[in-house]
């Protein structure tokens, strides 16, 4: 593992981003802080992060040019990866909120971020995750949990880092395309309200009833409305009501 280890960084992913633009970063680099200022979510949603407590990390997975990878495999595996992990620890109920927030008993634990950079294909990508980890209080934040509000066990963080480092890279080292369909089942099997009836609002404004019936391989969510129509609705594009 090279680890770069900083005392405090407003993000991971953005550190690591400065990283490349500088200087050869070898694969599988990973950056992690202590402290967390300005974590970044999907939506450009701020990730709540307290001092020796939460974990933050990014990694860095390149991708061979002979490689012909769709990027949403990727968010499928680090996600998978996550789940897989958690499930050792004792977390219940874990779920996969689309695109990629990690549930537990409905509540989130943990976000990814992945930020991807191209040359023609996908290049690398730069794997970011907050994991809620021994928080015992999450002020203002009514639908979020850590492990050991789910699990009333105090982990230790380096630990933690090092399982979820190993299962990530280890998911995505042998990524083929011709995988993607079964990478698909097994993340639809784990989505967050799939075949419930639940509101949505489009960014226009609709609002409207339907079910969640999966993905596509490019990751858009499939939701069927009540007239049984299949609707498609990519990243920042359709917000969960209830």
């Amino acid at each position: 593992m090279i680890e770069i280890k900083i005392d405090a960084t407003e993000s991971t992913n953005d550190y690591l981003k400065e990283m490349m633009r500088r200087l050869p970063v070898a694969d599988g680099t990973l950056v992690s802080t202590d402290h967390q200022t300005k974590g970044k979510g999907q939506r450009g949603t701020v990730w709540h992060f307290e001092r020796d407590k939460s974990l933050a990390i990014s990694i860095l997975k390149t991708f061979d040019s002979a490689q012909s990878i769709v990027p949403f495999q990727v968010q499928i595996r680090v996600s998978l990866a996550i789940l897989s992990v958690l499930e050792t620890l004792g977390v219940p109920n874990l779920m996969v909120k689309w695109p990629n927030d990690i549930l537990s008993d409905g509540a989130k634990i943990a976000g990814i971020l992945i930020e991807n950079q191209y040359q023609g294909q996908l290049k690398s990508s730069v794997i970011g995750l907050g994991l809620n980890v021994n928080n015992a209080f999450l002020p203002n934040l009514p639908n979020a949990t850590s492990l050991f509000l789910v699990t009333n066990k105090v982990r230790e963080i380096n630990q933690i880092k090092s399982l979820l480092y190993d299962q990530i890279l280890a998911s995505l080292s042998d990524l083929q395309a011709n995988q993607l369909q079964n990478d698909v089942a097994q993340y639809e099997s784990s989505l967050f309200r799939k075949d419930v009836s639940s509101r949505f609002m489009t960014l226009q404004g609709e609002v409207f009833e339907g079910k969640i019936r999966g993905v596509s391989d490019q990751g858009l969510l499939r939701i069927e409305d009540r007239t049984n129509q299949m609707r498609f609705f990519a990243l920042k594009t359709i917000k969960f009501l209830d």
